[in-house]
């Protein structure tokens, strides 16, 4: 469930993006007396408007780029539809500090026992983690920092929160309890880590990092300790998501080409794809 920018429902897992390539710029072409469109701007994307054009009395032959995750390694060909232009595909997660992207459709959305959902706002002006009911009443905000605090992720037990934050310049994952105190910094590096996701048994986390490059899956005990990349590959591999029992987990990855859904043991071995499709497959949960 998405709310406000995303939503995070208390106890599981889910998670930030890379940089997006520019997509494609091929215009739109009318078989037809052209009708006058309309234009709308996504109050989230930054870039062009999006034209939408009206139903004319023959088909009308376009370029869309597929609706891929934002990634610098992705280069994904245009396909060709007729008819209208579909509504445009925004990605919400950006791994610049920079831009609010969104962030965290990638996160944990785990149901945890204290019934509360955790989400992210930019009603303040910039991405903040807030908490609310499960019936939406007593919204609160947790962190209150310039920078942007997002993608955040519910411990199993329900007292703590784990997030990724540009405050030390760079995105880093932190924690803190449920109530917003004690935000305290897991990594330090001088690559991005982001999209932070509890194991099951509480005892660890997966996360998405940029240290080698390109998007690695990687696992750390929560305290920060035991840094590993468990995916290892040079292309991009994202949006890591626990199996309900802790053994195996999900991701995204585009070595084929375009994104498809991986799943791998907790350690990183036996990694296999489950989907074979002409468009991307990705956020895997």
């Amino acid at each position: 469930m998405v709310l406000a920018g995303a939503l995070m429902l208390a106890p599981g897992t889910a998670h930030a993006a890379e940089p997006t390539d520019p997509t494609s710029t091929s215009p739109i072409t009318n078989v037809a007396p052209t009708v006058p469109a309309t234009t709308t701007n996504d109050p989230v994307a930054t870039g062009a408007p999006t034209i939408i054009a009206q139903a004319n009395p023959a088909p009308v032959t376009q370029t869309v780029p597929d609706p891929v995750v934002q990634d610098p390694s992705l280069t994904s060909a245009a396909a060709t539809q007729p008819t209208v232009i579909p509504p445009p595909v925004i990605d919400p997660l950006s791994a610049s500090p920079s831009g609010y992207g969104g962030g965290g459709v990638g996160a944990s959305s785990t149901v945890v026992t204290n019934g509360k959902i955790v989400f992210q706002s930019t009603r303040d002006g910039n991405l903040e983690i807030y908490v609310m009911n499960a019936d939406g009443t007593l919204q609160t905000r947790l962190t209150s920092n310039p920078a942007i605090d997002r993608e955040a992720s519910w411990s199993p037990d329900g007292t703590k929160v784990a997030f990724a934050s540009d405050r030390d310049g760079n995105l880093e994952i932190y924690v803190m309890n449920a109530d917003g105190t004690a935000q305290t910094r897991v990594t330090t590096n001088a690559a991005d880590d982001f999209e932070p996701v509890w194991s099951p048994d509480g005892t660890k986390f997966i996360f998405r990092s940029l240290r080698d490059g390109n998007g690695e899956v990687y696992v750390m005990n929560a305290d920060g300790s035991g840094q590993a990349n468990l995916t290892n590959n040079p292309a991009a591999d994202v949006h890591a998501g626990w199996s309900p029992d802790g053994t195996r987990i999900a991701f995204a990855s585009n070595r084929g080409g375009n994104y498809e859904i991986y799943v791998m043991n907790a350690d990183g071995s036996g990694q296999t794809r489950l989907t074979t499709n002409t468009v991307s497959d990705f956020i895997p949960r």
